[in-house]
C-alpha cells in the first residue's frame, strides 16, 4: 500500500512537471542535455521503482511458499539483466558516462514537428535512462529479499 502512494505521488509531481516543461525553454543545449540526462531520469526512476514495488508486493508468493518466492525474487533481479541485454549500446555508453552523443540521445523533438508541444517533455533516450536508474535501485530491494528467502529454506 505504501509503494502504490508513493507512486500516485511521485505521478501527480511528474504531471505538473510535464505542464512546466511545456512552458519551459532550455537557455543552452548543455542545459536542455543535462535536464533530460541527469534530472528528469532520476525524478521519473522513483515512479518505477514504486511502481516495480507495487508489483512485488501484489505479486510475490506467500510466505508458506518459500522456494515460489526465491525464484520470484530471481525474476525480479533478472529485470536488470535483461535491461542490459536489451540495450546493451545505451547500457555501455551510458556506463562510460560518456557525452559523444547527449545531442542526439538528450535533446527535444524537432520545434517544427506536428508533435512538438509532445515532446517537449522527452528526449530520445531519457525513458531509459529512467528504466535502468528503477531496475538498478529494484534489484538491491529484490536481492535482500532473495537473502531473506534463502534464509528461510
Amino acid at each position: 500500500m505504501e509503494a502504490e502512494c508513493c507512486y500516485r505521488i511521485s505521478e501527480k509531481y511528474w504531471e505538473m512537471l510535464k505542464g512546466e516543461l511545456r512552458r519551459q525553454e532550455f537557455t543552452s543545449i548543455e542545459e536542455e542535455i543535462y535536464f533530460f540526462k541527469e534530472i528528469k531520469p532520476r525524478f521519473i526512476s522513483e515512479s518505477e521503482y514504486y511502481r516495480l514495488l507495487n508489483y512485488s508486493d501484489s505479486f510475490c508468493p506467500d510466505d508458506a511458499y518459500p522456494n515460489d518466492q526465491k525464484n520470484f525474487w530471481i525474476r525480479q533481479i533478472n529485470r536488470l539483466d535483461k535491461f542490459k541485454a536489451t540495450y546493451p549500446e545505451f547500457y555501455l555508453y551510458y556506463l562510460a558516462r560518456s557525452t559523444d552523443r547527449d545531442a542526439e540521445f538528450f535533446t527535444r523533438g524537432d520545434a517544427e514537428s506536428e508533435n512538438y508541444e509532445f515532446d517537449k517533455v522527452t528526449s530520445n533516450y531519457d525513458h531509459l535512462v529512467a528504466q535502468l536508474l528503477a531496475r538498478e535501485k529494484f534489484a538491491l530491494y529484490a536481492g535482500e529479499k532473495l537473502k531473506l528467502c534463502m534464509e528461510n529454506l
